[in-house]
């Protein structure tokens, strides 16, 4: 690989110390760095490396700090303790969340951000200070140079100790096509690699070149796998290093094995489809590995070889190169590298962890312990007690018993005030930790686990330390803005990260949120298609039951029911059994706890042109595994949100099956009108005449169906309309317009051939038509393809039209679709 100069003279300024001198102090803060090199991108967690080394004749306990600017304006430390042995050093890491860096001592630098904060794809600082901790003397401070990635560009992580002869990937920073994108490539050893799953949060892209397994720790492995689950994209790049690299767990997650390796320079490369590229003669031999696929996919051959494997894996993707990068540098085989930009951002994962935070703030403070006191309480009480004053007083003076003021009113003042001090105290409840939860991912053992956290304090004032609950964890306080900006926050790493004893005062709460990737058990069994729909059995060992769980497949939910914990449970999802859209508990009574949970789920499932489709599992357990609170005893309430794929394996053959609408595999595309909305997915409302076509097949992974029969089910606004289902027979592209005026404005219209089915007038509300022979509208590729047209209800009276009826409008709901056959 060829690195660029910049990063390499960088990571030598990491350790020039500020001061002082480091030849005078008995304890040197030697090195600071990250794992990869100066990059950073803001209000992301990462890990950072430091070395303390001391020439003392006594062990001295040093507090290694990290300060960063939250978005909020606070200033935070992220600290660890250390002990470093007489004449020793010591090597430890911290988890640091990047927040507004600094910009850098250079007039240049100060000049061009006139003492802001630095912004995206500029240089900045990020402190490092070293304290006594018996005494919590400043020892020396340095400061680590970073260089913010803008956010159009992402990061594209390389992972090696070294590079095959002749290899080289820097040509994928400038793709002339862009087929990875706008990115950065950023270089690791293994010596640097990240031992928790965050430090790699900035790259989008993992490249896992030239190293040896020895030299991978364990952690390292299962912090590179993690972050993968969590939705990472790894390419294992191939060479000599590769079979000694796929012997263990690497090898069950990519799906491959290596037979052996050879060295050409040429390579006649062939996609999924049999489509051969061009031929291509590299300018050195270099090694071919020999995979031998068992659980991937081969997207491109090379030579009768496989060249590309992909694998998903959680919410992430593995894909496997049987060549260093520097084979597909011609610009003949960027395709290559398109295929894998396409295949890791094509199939969202559907519900969007991501987004976690901010919803679940909002359920939480709905079932979280009693409040303090809002500002008007203490204007309240001081309101009541001048009242009192002044109707009493005024008695009094009107009688002329200005002597009983001090006999009456006094008093009684007191013994208001007393009173109103017994009532608020009365009001305190039993201290208690609240909780909304996201567990996700749950294909293995581990998942990632999010809760948000509010602890009330109850009728007493304490001192609480609040932890990530897990090492492979991250916490975060919440606080307001204008808090946060008055204050200074700490965040020590010692087993796992935590915030030291914070004050919380009698009766009130402190909220806070954590984000770990936990071994939790999981959901296995597996579901298969039947007659009804969906059927199977499901084991639970999560250690907690599984309440009102639905399948979810492309915004359509099926109730499961009740998955206990510790056994088989056989489940059943009947497509006469879906639940209303947006609806995403199977319970039969609603509740205040039902519609937290729906709003939740809404703001987390996926929309958009890559929404994701593959069926999940949602339930709802009473408990999260993180035990957050050092102190025992304290009791729990509140929910967590369990989602985990859904495994469905087809029919046997010869068997009549249903394939749900959600599970059929469905293109819409509009003619003439455009009814539908492919970028935003849904449909848009019209007063004009249109027709949608609707081609549906069965999941890849049911394959062939004959003897079938098709439902259609439309839910669409359409008055003083008709609407004719047809099926279609031939489907071909129109030729383009002869005209070269009117080409740029083609769409690329259909050419078909209809056979009405029914017919509907005034089609508001449900409509339903049953299609039982639809063998005869399956095209060459498989999929049968229907016709859904609406026009006027008088035919050619647009014209004669009245005012009203021109400006009445029609539109579709929902239009599902739902397959029987009997499976080849």
């Amino acid at each position: 690989m060829k690195y660029p100069a910049f990063p390499a003279a960088m990571a030598i300024l990491l350790s020039v110390s500020a001061a002082p001198s480091a030849a005078t102090a008995e304890v040197q803060l030697k090195y600071t760095g990250r794992p990869f090199s100066i990059f950073a991108v803001p209000d992301t967690w990462g890990q950072r490396f430091a070395t303390v080394a001391n020439s003392d004749d006594q062990p001295r306990v040093v507090k290694i700090g990290i300060m960063a600017n939250a978005p909020s304006g606070a200033l935070q430390m992220y600290s660890r303790v250390v002990t470093i042995p007489p004449h020793a050093q010591v090597q430890t890491t911290l988890a640091v969340r990047s927040g507004r860096f600094q910009p850098t001592g250079d007039s240049a630098a100060r000049d061009k951000n006139k003492g802001r904060n630095v912004v995206e794809g500029e240089k900045g600082r990020e402190d490092v200070v070293l304290y006594d901790e018996a005494t919590g003397e400043q020892i020396t401070r340095n400061f680590s140079l970073v260089q913010v990635l803008p956010e159009r560009v992402r990061g594209l992580g390389y992972l090696s100790d070294g590079i095959e002869d002749h290899d080289s990937t820097s040509y994928l920073g400038k793709l002339p096509g862009r087929e990875l994108g706008e990115v950065r490539q950023m270089h690791c050893r293994s010596s640097m690699m990240p031992d928790r799953w965050y430090g790699y949060s900035l790259a989008d892209t993992l490249l896992l070149g030239s190293m040896e397994a020895r030299h991978l720790r364990a952690s390292q492995l299962k912090a590179l796998l993690d972050w993968v689950r969590q939705g990472g994209t790894l390419v294992v790049l191939g060479g000599r290093h590769l079979q000694d690299l796929l012997q263990g767990q690497l090898g069950q997650v990519t799906g491959v094995c290596v037979t052996g390796f050879h060295e050409t320079d040429r390579l006649t490369v062939t996609d999924r489809d049999g489509k051969s590229l061009e031929p291509v003669t590299l300018t050195w031999p270099l090694p071919l590995t020999e995979l031998l696929v068992t659980d991937a996919e081969v997207l491109y051959e090379a030579n009768g070889l496989p060249l590309l494997t992909h694998r998903t894996e959680g919410m992430g993707h593995v894909f496997v190169l049987a060549t260093p990068a520097g084979a597909m540098e011609p610009p003949a085989l960027h395709s290559v590298w398109a295929t894998v930009s396409k295949e890791s951002a094509g199939k969202a994962w559907p519900i969007d962890d991501g987004a976690f935070s901010a919803p679940a703030r909002a359920a939480l403070q709905k079932i979280a312990g009693q409040p303090g006191p809002g500002r008007l309480v203490p204007v309240t009480i001081l309101a009541i007690v001048a009242l009192f004053c002044l109707a009493a007083g005024t008695v009094f003076f009107l009688r002329r018993r200005g002597e009983m003021l001090w006999m009456i009113l006094v008093p009684g003042v007191l013994l208001l005030s007393a009173g109103l001090y017994l009532y608020g105290r009365s009001q305190a409840q039993a201290q208690r930790l609240a909780f909304v939860g996201l567990i996700s991912s749950l294909d293995s053992d581990s998942a990632r686990v999010q809760g948000a956290f509010a602890y009330y304090s109850g009728a007493e004032n304490r001192d609480i330390a609040f932890t990530a609950g897990s090492p492979r964890g991250v916490i975060s306080k919440v606080m307001d803005a204008n808090i946060a900006a008055l204050s200074q926050e700490e965040v020590r790493y010692e087993d796992c990260p935590l915030l030291p004893p914070q004050p919380v005062a009698m009766k009130s709460t402190r909220a806070f949120e954590v984000d770990a990737v936990e071994t939790v058990g999981r959901i296995g069994g597996e579901l298969t298609y039947d007659a009804e729909g969906l059927s199977g059995t499901l084991t639970n060992t999560l250690g907690m039951d599984l309440a009102d769980t639905i399948l979810y497949a492309d915004g359509r939910a099926y109730p499961v029911g009740t998955i206990p914990a510790g056994r088989d449970t056989p489940v059943r999802a009947a497509a006469a059994r879906r639940l209303a859209p947006e609806e995403f508990t199977g319970s039969l009574m609603h509740s205040p706890t039902d519609t937290l949970r729906n709003e939740l789920i809404r703001a987390l499932v996926t929309k958009g042109r890559h929404a994701g489709k593959a069926p999940v599992l949602i339930g709802y357990a009473l408990d999260i595994p993180l035990h957050p609170l050092r102190q025992t005893g304290v009791p729990r309430q509140g929910w967590s949100v369990v989602v985990c794929p859904a495994r469905i394996v087809p029919p046997t053959a010869g068997a009549k099956a249903l394939v749900p609408p959600g599970l059929v595999e469905v293109e819409y595309r509009s003619e003439g009108t455009p009814i539908w909305n492919p970028l935003q997915q849904k449909f848009v409302e019209t007063y004009r005449p249109g027709e949608l076509i609707v081609m549906a097949r069965p999941p890849a992974s049911f394959g062939a169906m004959e003897q079938a029969s098709a439902r259609i089910e439309v839910v669409a606004e359409a008055a003083n309309y008709r609407m004719v289902v047809s099926g279609v027979t031939e489907m071909s592209e129109a030729a383009p317009p002869t005209d070269p005026r009117r080409r740029g404005r083609h769409l690329g219209q259909l050419r078909l051939r209809r056979t009405e089915v029914a017919e509907f007038l005034n089609p508001s509300g449900r409509i339903v038509a049953e299609i039982p022979d639809a063998d005869r509208f399956r095209q060459p590729n498989g999929s049968y393809v229907f016709s859904i047209a609406v026009e006027r209800a008088r035919p050619g009276s647009e014209a004669g039209a009245s005012p009203m009826e021109s400006a009445l409008r029609w539109s579709f709901e929902s239009v599902d679709v739902s397959l029987e056959g009997i499976r080849r």
